[in-house]
């Protein structure tokens, strides 16, 4: 007697490729591997800072002058005006953004993802189309400040470490994406060949770029100046920016769990880079988030009188 078996065919969800542990956990694995690459590239930059800054000299001073440095760190104090505008207009960019979510939601679960796709794409042309607008706005109103001629510190060097690999994500990100995009079309495919896709590619590729230089550049500005000081000209665009760059962060890590409109239902070496950069390009949000916030307390804060010597008006 000869046992038969049957062979059922496989489904397409059964045969695609993803992590192993997304059986077990669904979509939370997909935000555990980001965390994981994340802590793994701060990790490993903060130990790259320690091994540079192995038997570097240190200045000893005194006991006074340590106690009072002391006492100092334990006193935060923010500055908050000249904010409320661009706190409501990043609460307005939250709030638009989390409505987006929840169309692109519904239309996923009436099985039109045609539909979803495109409140996708038009909801990112929004997002980066406002925060490319608010960053040339900012470098334009921050003219007014000095530029802070100092050495770098260990602290400014792993910001532009973790700065620079999201910035390489978010670069492979949409070339590979304009490459997709010009490869379908090509092949005459209707999925992926509309024209706003490649201009949602376009915009991301300039914000990116040009906040990557507004962030470098105004880490070293300061308002020295006694109108720089009453007017504190762009912390209305870094307060904005500041929660641009949150909205984003938890924006992205949604889109990472559901496929990209351009590289849904795309495998090969464009799904391998689209899915190994997704975590970069996270990590690029929620750096640009610290950096921003750094810029913003410490770009107005009044306590530059040590640094005035050294500015360059």
């Amino acid at each position: 007697m000869v046992a038969s078996t049957t062979h059922e065919p496989l489904l397409n969800d059964q045969i695609r490729p993803g992590l192993y542990s997304a059986h077990y956990l669904g979509d939370v694995a997909t935000y555990l591997a980001t965390a994981v690459v994340e802590f793994s590239l701060i990790g490993a930059a903060v130990m790259f800072i320690l091994w540079k800054s192995i038997d570097n000299g240190t200045i000893s001073c005194g006991n006074d002058a340590g106690s009072e440095r002391v006492k100092r760190k334990h006193r935060m104090r923010v500055d908050c005006s000249s904010s409320s505008t661009g706190l409501f207009a990043g609460i307005l960019f939250l709030i638009v953004t989390f409505i987006s979510i929840g169309v692109h939601s519904v239309f996923t679960q009436l099985n039109n993802s045609r539909s979803a796709q495109l409140a996708f794409g038009l909801a990112d042309l929004a997002l980066f189309a406002t925060s490319l607008s608010a960053c040339t706005i900012g470098i334009y109103r921050m003219r007014m400040l000095q530029f802070l001629r100092r050495s770098h510190g260990s602290a400014e060097i792993l910001d532009e470490i973790l700065l620079m690999i999201g910035l390489i994500g978010e670069l492979l990100f949409c070339c590979t994406g304009m490459l997709l995009w010009i490869t379908k079309s090509d092949e005459n495919d209707d999925e992926a060949g509309e024209v706003y896709v490649l201009i949602v590619y376009v915009v991301r590729l300039l914000q990116v770029l040009i906040q990557t230089v507004f962030m470098l550049v105004a880490g070293r500005l300061r308002a020295h100046s006694l109108e720089a000081k009453e007017q504190k000209p762009g912390k209305q665009i870094v307060t904005f920016l500041l929660m641009a760059n949150v909205t984003l962060f938890f924006f992205y890590t949604f889109e990472s769990v559901n496929a990209s409109y351009c590289h849904k239902n795309v495998f090969g070496t464009q799904y391998i880079i689209a899915h190994t950069v997704a975590p970069l390009i996270v990590l690029y949000r929620f750096h640009s988030s610290v950096c921003l916030a750094e810029i913003w307390k410490h770009c107005y804060s009044v306590k530059t009188a040590s640094d005035r010597a050294q500015s360059n008006y």
